[in-house]
């Protein structure tokens, strides 16, 4: 059995720095991988560029002399063609909006720069086999990067708006950074009562990218391991594998090309954990179900590679779940981590008060303190409905967690 992977990139990239557009830089790079599977053995072989696939073919048969064991079938019979062409910006229309967003911002807030990147990225990733299989995948989609840094300070940044998607609404924008350094320039004390903490889900969700790792549970070495099948969290509570392509900005198949069904993707239901995730391999190896996780390199033995996980969102807004109270958003939180025991613990150099609409003021550094078994469990709020775009156009995790001024 032949396999080829192709991966084609075209992105142009704005450099910024000290309110300007310092570079602009376009590319177009091609990767093409091709496996060949024989006895359960796989060889390997690729190129940067414009490549011969039977030359890649050829040293990816010979390759099968190293003996590389891959104890499951390729993909078959599988075809999927998604090309989502919403975004119609242009490298023109990418260079206008942000100088645009640059020069209103500097003339609002003269004491801050604005740093980093913007890229406009269109990106393509195919997957070809002697198995009548072919999948492919497009997007073309905007990343900003925009470190905003006070005049004078000695840090790299005092305050980040990020932003992934499909359009770029300047205005929006603008309005979104102003009210960030206006909020940071307003300084709040630490509430003496204990609020409600705002955080995105991605911080807290590592955790379960590593403890639901299928070979992590099969070698019973995983935090979760004698949970398996019980309620352990809140019942508000659910987890699952992003595969809304439109969401997650990347394509529903995995390295391997399956496309997991709807009902393999929960990790977590109503509190319940129901499966750790999986590749091919790991749910031969270990009696599990295949959740379509393998990832890897174009070159590489495809392998369980941690998913992007999704908390599912409850029907209630941000300004609903803090119930009449402000509640500590958390926008920077560098050298946190969870214990073996599932402890998490983390500096915060950046956090904001906000009555769930607005940002009110910026608090000074403290330290954040929780179970994951309370945080996820007797002190989980919710996950908001709403989106917020002045942190990055996401929705945001409420829990309640200890917090220590420093």
């Amino acid at each position: 059995m032949r396999e080829k992977i192709t991966e084609i990139l075209q992105q142009t990239s704005l450099s910024l720095g000290q309110s300007e557009i310092k570079a602009v830089r376009r590319k177009i790079s091609k990767r093409t991988g091709c496996r060949v599977y024989n006895d359960y053995n796989i060889g390997i072989s690729g190129a940067i560029g414009e490549a011969d696939e039977e030359e890649l073919y050829a040293k990816a048969e010979k390759n099968l002399s190293y003996k590389i064991n891959y104890p499951v079938e390729a993909t078959k019979n599988k075809k999927v063609s998604i090309n989502l062409d919403e975004c119609n910006l242009s490298d023109n229309d990418l260079f206008e909006a942000v100088e645009k967003i640059l020069r209103k911002t500097a003339e609002r807030h003269s004491n801050f720069t604005v740093n980093h990147k913007a890229n406009l990225n269109t990106v393509e990733l195919s997957i070809e086999n002697e198995g009548q299989t072919k999948l492919f995948h497009r997007d073309k989609f905007a990343e900003l990067g925009l470190l905003l840094k006070k005049r004078g300070s000695s840090d790299i940044l005092d305050t980040a708006f990020s932003y992934v998607g499909r359009n770029v609404n300047s205005d929006k924008i603008i309005e979104s950074v102003s009210e960030l350094i206006t909020a940071f320039d307003r300084e709040e004390q630490l509430p003496g009562e204990a609020l409600p903490i705002i955080l995105h889900d991605k911080e807290l969700t590592k955790i379960f990218q590593k403890d639901l790792n299928g070979k992590l549970f099969g070698n019973k070495a995983s935090l979760f391991q004698e949970q398996l099948g019980m309620n352990v969290f809140n019942e508000k509570f659910s987890l699952k594998i992003a595969t809304d392509p439109r969401e997650s900005f990347m394509p529903i198949f995995d390295s391997e090309g399956t496309i997991p069904e709807e009902g393999l993707t929960w990790l977590i239901r109503d509190g319940k954990i129901i499966r750790p995730y999986a590749d091919k391999r790991t749910a031969k190896m270990y009696d599990y179900e295949n959740t379509g996780c393998a990832g890897g390199t174009y070159d590489s033995v495809p392998t369980l590679t941690a998913p992007h996980l999704e908390i599912i969102p409850g029907k209630q807004s941000l300004k609903s779940l803090l119930n009449g109270k402000n509640g500590i958003l958390i926008m920077i939180a560098g050298g946190g981590d969870f214990t073996p025991d599932g402890i998490y613990a983390s500096p915060v150099q950046l956090a904001y008060l906000t009555d769930g609409e607005r940002l009110l003021g910026r608090l000074p550094h403290f330290t954040v303190k929780g179970s994951i078994y309370d945080i996820f469990g007797k002190d989980f709020i919710g996950l908001s409905s709403d989106k917020h775009f002045t942190v990055g156009n996401e929705r945001l995790f409420v829990t309640n967690m200890e917090i220590k001024a420093l």
